[in-house]
């Protein structure tokens, strides 16, 4: 679903920009990002000149961008807060695309699995939330609460076939100032070896990020088409899966059986212009907010957001690099330029309810410099093939209160860019040492919160420090220390999960059996 929530419009300047773009030869995927021959420092600032040949990171070796485009076409593009889209579009056109994926017996029968155990739980959802539909007559808060229900159903399927076609561990790591929240339910197991994290059995695990965050909205990067799953299962771990919402093509709202439930979800579908969807997208999160308070049931919100619009690709990535140029901003190496117009509505609706945008980087383990990501961690390698998936994703914490984001169109704008900024330098720092930095706060209120988060039963010391060096934040120097909160295995907590539903569906039509022979 988030795959798809990149179809949107760009302005005319734009797509002349990527009209340029398509005329270039095919870009091959390992001149993406070409390995260095020294490693950047991993806190390191990205600088550019107006000269392409000039771009550096620290008096490296050139950017990896630089190297895919001659073309110093400084053609006007529109800044970020134009009223023209939420997210980007990308132009039709196979350039740049992954090779199809052989399919051989296995892939087969795997899909086949695949698509039946996922197509007949998406029916039952379906079934059921029609079958309750009429609740919503006498109480829209009861029906509400039973939509989520569905929905926390169909994140623990989508967990479920992940635990089983591509099963993966989360390394949770968090930036200074970010409580403790990883919750291990008894006792955490020994390490038997000290350099290794330990690896806690998600079914033992939660994730305590405190009760502001029942009304979240949270952006990060995206790598791969998967991310949007990734991030359900963290919503699952804290709790908050039957609140996700996505922001969808409108198109998707007409498909059979997974449209519907993802109105019934509430998930936001827009159209392709701005100013058609300016009014229905601002209802929609209005409703939220109004859903979220004690009057109307305090239904709890997770407005799930990719800012970027689209996965990095060796097709979108040329199409940052113009619009850097075009309006002078460092070239990223790692993530795309985030567009600001639909998150900037959000925060301004939501400001006075939700506390914080949680702000998550996604790493996948197993790629180097020289890989595109979506490009090797295609959907049918990771589920049909089950061979080549990420063993491991990193999710790196962040969260920004929305008292302290501007309010200016123009200052939020600055604001995002600047956070993607850092966002690529934690990137870098992923793709040279392996891992995210985990941050703790080298002062007295730092211990105290770890502290306060044993006494709490949080789980914080899953690795011994092997290494650790003296970095600058925002406030003050802090240690960064390669050892993660937690490392979890992502599955499933109980099989009754899976079966409650097929209970509430069979009692229900058996009262009705009754109740029409009667």
């Amino acid at each position: 679903m988030a795959a798809v929530a990149r179809h949107f419009p760009v302005s005319h300047s734009d797509r002349s920009v990527a009209a340029t773009v398509d005329k270039q030869e095919p870009i091959p995927s390992d001149a993406v990002f070409p390995k260095r021959n020294s490693a950047p420092s991993p806190h390191s600032t990205l600088t550019a000149t107006d000269d392409d040949d000039a771009e550096t990171v620290d008096g490296q070796s050139p950017s990896p961008l630089a190297s895919l485009t001659s073309d110093t076409s400084t053609a006007k593009l529109p800044p970020t807060l134009s009223a023209t889209a939420l997210l980007p579009q990308p132009i039709e056109t196979t350039q740049g695309l992954p090779p199809r994926e052989e399919m051989g017996w296995y892939e087969v029968s795997r899909g086949i699995f695949l698509g039946f155990f996922l197509v007949i739980n998406s029916v039952l959802v379906n079934f059921t939330q029609f079958l309750f539909w009429p609740v919503h007559l006498a109480s829209p808060s009861a029906f509400r609460s039973w939509t989520q229900h569905t929905e926390r159903y169909f994140s623990v399927v989508l967990l479920y076939l992940t635990q089983w076609l591509a099963p993966t561990q989360l390394v949770i790591t968090r930036e200074a100032g970010f409580p403790a929240f990883v919750k291990h339910r008894g006792e955490p197991p020994i390490p038997s070896d000290p350099t290794s994290p330990v690896v806690l059995d998600g079914c033992n695990v939660e994730f305590d990020l405190g009760p502001e965050a029942a009304a979240a909205i949270v952006i990060a990067n995206h790598q791969v088409y998967m991310d949007w799953i990734y991030l359900w299962f963290v919503a699952y771990y804290a709790g908050y899966h039957g609140a996700i919402k996505i922001i969808l093509k409108a198109s998707l709202r007409k498909v059979p059986i997974f449209g519907w439930a993802m109105q019934f979800y509430r998930f936001i579908f827009l159209q392709r212009q701005w100013a058609q969807d300016r009014r229905s997208f601002l209802d929609q999160i209005a409703s939220m907010r109004a859903d979220n308070t004690p009057q109307s049931g305090s239904h709890p919100y997770w407005i799930t957001l990719f800012p970027e619009g689209t996965t990095i690709s060796s097709y979108s990535i040329p199409i940052t690099r113009k619009f850097a140029e075009a309006e002078k901003l460092p070239i990223p190496d790692h993530v795309l330029i985030p567009r600001a117009t639909g998150l900037y509505h959000i925060v301004h609706a939501l400001r006075g309810q939700a506390t914080y945008v949680y702000d998550l980087t996604l790493g996948c383990e197993g790629l180097s410099l020289g890989q595109i990501p979506q490009d090797t961690f295609t959907i049918p390698r990771m589920y049909l093939g089950g061979r080549q998936y990420p063993r491991r994703v990193h999710v790196h914490f962040r969260r920004v209160a929305l008292a302290d984001i501007p309010e200016d169109a123009d200052a939020f704008t600055e604001w995002l860019r600047t956070r993607w900024t850092e966002k690529d330098e934690l990137m870098r720092h992923f793709y040279t040492h392996g891992h995210f930095p985990n941050h703790f706060p080298s002062t007295a209120h730092g211990a105290r919160e770890e502290e306060e988060g044993k006494e709490a039963g949080l789980s914080r010391t899953m690795v011994p420090a092997t290494e650790s060096e003296k970095i600058s934040t925002g406030g003050g120097v802090a240690t960064a220390i390669n050892r993660p909160d937690a490392v979890v295995q992502v599955r499933v907590r109980s099989i009754w999960e899976l079966g409650q539903l097929w209970c509430t569906a069979i009692l229900v039509l058996a009262f009705l059996r009754w109740f029409v022979l009667v």
